[in-house]
């Protein structure tokens, strides 16, 4: 059976949690002989904290990639802040090599991410796509990347486009998407509803695009079809941490876990810590 495999990185305050896990797609498609390339699916979170045991909320991605991969745990980010960060995993280079001013670039947190997610060949997508795989980003990719695609329409590098256009919301309505196909995407309006949850959307989005292509690839076009790699980066559990529906009650009974820099405001630190609010009783 073909093996996806399924690279799950977690940034969190002081450290990243790496684990590699090869899941065998089992009586679904039809064993096929050809030999290709694998497919990659990589995952990657904000905002989770092994300090606060973020993941006792999430049992099952503990089990099926965190006990059933790799865990770092003696591991470093150089750069442990979102947009720095994630510009550092998709040019493979550490921050002093894609600092926004000294490569005359544009910043995201002072990182060069616009160059790095569209101008340069050697990035993370850019490299695939020239080497003959599908490339898809579903969610978010680095701060602001609506101003990317829903308003800018740059596709260099990605051949599957699917993310929210307000990403800070999540009951946001409308999507840019972007289909294999097609040469640019375009904006699509939701109609509200329990069920345009971004989470949601964006997970739904991207395991049909997985479906189709391991249909292509075993069933309906295995001589052709062409090897897949997809970002797969949900906003949650993101501040303002709003919850799906049917999960809203679903820790009520969870104990909240405050540690001794639990709701303090220190104006001598670098913002947001500087400009938090202290939280109420409630």
């Amino acid at each position: 059976s073909q093996l996806v495999q399924i690279l799950s990185l977690s940034i969190m305050s002081s450290i990243w949690i790496t684990s590699l896990l090869a899941v065998s797609l089992t009586n679904r498609f039809v064993t096929s002989t050809t030999t290709r390339q694998p497919n990659f699916i990589f995952v990657i979170t904000d905002d989770q904290d092994v300090m606060l045991d973020s993941v006792q909320a999430t049992p099952a991605v503990l089990e099926r990639i965190g006990l059933g991969g790799i865990t770092m745990e003696n591991a470093f980010a150089s750069s442990p802040v979102c947009c720095a960060s994630r510009t550092e995993t998709l040019a493979g280079r550490t921050f002093h090599n894609i600092e926004a001013t000294k490569l005359g670039e544009t910043s995201c947190q002072h990182a060069a991410a616009h160059y790095t997610l569209y101008d340069n060949s050697n990035s993370l997508f850019q490299k695939f796509n020239s080497n003959g795989y599908l490339t898809g980003a579903f969610g978010k990719v680095v701060n602001n990347v609506n101003d990317y695609w829903c308003d800018g329409n740059e596709v260099s590098g990605f051949d599957r486009i699917h993310i929210s256009c307000q990403y800070d919301d999540f009951y946001g309505l409308e999507y840019y998407n972007k289909d294999v196909n097609d040469n640019i995407g375009t904006k699509v309006t939701h109609t509200l509803s329990a069920d345009v949850y971004q989470t949601t959307m964006m997970s739904e989005a991207a395991v049909q695009f997985v479906d189709d292509r391991m249909e292509e690839q075993y069933n309906s076009a295995p001589d052709t079809a062409k090897p897949f790699i997809i970002w797969l980066g949900p906003y949650a559990p993101h501040t303002s941490a709003t919850p799906a529906e049917h999960y809203a009650e679903e820790f009520d009974t969870l104990t909240l876990l405050q540690t001794p820099n639990y709701n303090q405001v220190c104006p001598d630190h670098h913002a947001p810590v500087s400009n938090n609010q202290l939280l109420g009783s409630e």
